[in-house]
């Protein structure tokens, strides 16, 4: 077999999962890993730990540059795609030169949504997405006290943790209330609480008309009348998958790029993976993004051994959540609000100590649960609903004692599968 060149833009988990995969099968094949920003690979989940001062640079990253000289890998920092043509096997890069690939692997991640921000400089709003965002309001923390988070997501809400723990006077205002992707109306509150019981002030149901200076700080002007001064204001509106550089190029997209069950494109030769790509879901092989960790890394294995010649398929996403909140713990997994008619709920709740306990059954299985401050492990859990376990002869006791029942549900069905 001749040698293959692989190409992967982007350096995040799911490009890295990739690399490893193929190394595993393949130590002839060039491998080249391209990524936009000058830093080592790292995780952005890491991001809201080194605002709050729990870690430090020094401990974020995910490679380090020996790892990719071992690995006989071509790591290149601080180059950007901005073209990809198929028809050829070329990628271009910003600079305006051009790579050859046998293999494409995208893997470039998203990019935050934009908030209205007409007539103001690049620094006046602020993000929270790569090294760089950090870094910027990190230096800036050190002379302001006030800070404003736009949106009502998983990032801002751990943004307004970091900040919190920061010392910081922290305002998020949002369309919704926090959290709503993955938490109900009820386990929504008891989060809420949660952050105003730390001094976070919540404002929902707010839509951005305006942003404007004002002295020293901005001015939020919303459409419903409301202003809101602030000093610093960081957008965390949401993100999407970093599309631009692969228009015009052929490739199927929807949110996503487009993938089928072994991660390929519609495009001979070109994968994709990560929070870029629009993957099939595990229960009904629907077509959607899933942009967290656990999901990124299983797209990268399967990706990595394809290109690498082998023939395996991805198990499909779920929907997935877990946060610690100041002691509180909270975790959503798989169907955990399904709609009328859909799947049996098992629910009990305690306003009292803000928990909440839910499982959601369809015929024998567990196909989604939520849980707030409850002991478990969230990644049993999760075992049981993608390995499919028949839990009929134990769903009153998986609610009772969740997490006793449920590590002897995956001992007992690892047993079983090895005999």
């Amino acid at each position: 077999m001749s040698k293959r060149r692989h190409i992967i833009i982007g350096a995040g988990p799911a490009a890295l999962s990739a690399v490893d995969m193929i190394r595993s099968l393949n130590r002839e094949d060039e491998i080249k890993v391209v990524s936009k920003e000058k830093a080592l690979p790292y995780c952005p989940a890491i991001l809201p730990y080194l605002l709050a001062g729990r870690t430090t640079e020094g401990n974020i990253w995910l490679r380090k540059e020996d790892f990719f000289r071992k690995m006989d890998v071509d790591f290149v920092g601080g180059k950007e795609v901005v073209k990809v043509s198929p028809e050829d096997r070329r990628v271009v890069y910003g600079d305006g030169t051009v790579d050859q690939y046998d293999r494409l692997l995208v893997a470039a991640g998203a990019e935050p949504i934009s908030s209205a921000a007409e007539g103001l400089g690049k620094d006046d709003i602020l993000r929270f997405h790569t090294l760089e965002d950090y870094r910027r309001l990190n230096e800036l923390l050190a002379s302001h006290g006030e800070v404003t988070i736009l949106g009502a997501g998983l990032v801002a809400v751990e943004l307004a943790m970091a900040l919190v723990e920061r010392g910081k006077k922290v305002k998020v205002i949002g369309r919704g209330r926090p959290l709503r992707a993955y938490f109900d109306e009820q386990a929504g509150a008891y989060l809420s609480n949660i952050l105003l019981s730390q001094g976070v002030e919540i404002t929902i149901g707010k839509s951005v008309r305006e942003i404007k200076k004002q002295g020293r700080g901005l001015e939020v002007h919303c459409a419903e009348g409301d202003v809101f001064p602030t000093e610093l204001l960081v957008s965390c509106m949401g993100v999407r998958p970093r599309l631009s550089f692969v228009h015009g190029s052929g490739l199927g997209t929807n949110q996503g790029i487009l993938v089928d069950s072994r991660m390929r494109t519609n495009l001979e030769g070109v994968y994709a993976a990560g929070d870029i790509a629009e993957a099939l879901s595990a229960f009904d092989n629907r077509p959607g993004v899933s942009a967290i960790l656990p999901n990124a890394l299983a797209q990268g294995r399967i990706a990595g051994a394809n290109m690498a010649g082998e023939d395996r398929a991805y198990q499909g996403w779920l929907s997935m959540n877990v946060l610690k909140m100041f002691g509180n713990s909270s975790f959503s997994i798989g169907t955990a609000m399904p709609p009328a008619g859909e799947g049996e709920v098992l629910e009990e709740k305690d306003d009292k100590k803000q928990s909440l306990k839910r499982l959601v059954t369809k015929g024998k299985e567990l196909i989604g649960a939520m849980f707030i401050n409850v002991d478990l492990d969230p990644g049993v859990i999760k075992y049981l609903i993608e390995k499919r376990v028949d839990i009929s002869a134990c769903k009153e006791a998986l609610f009772a004692r969740p997490k006793e029942t449920s590590r002897w549900l995956m001992l007992k069905s690892e047993k079983d599968s090895a005999i």
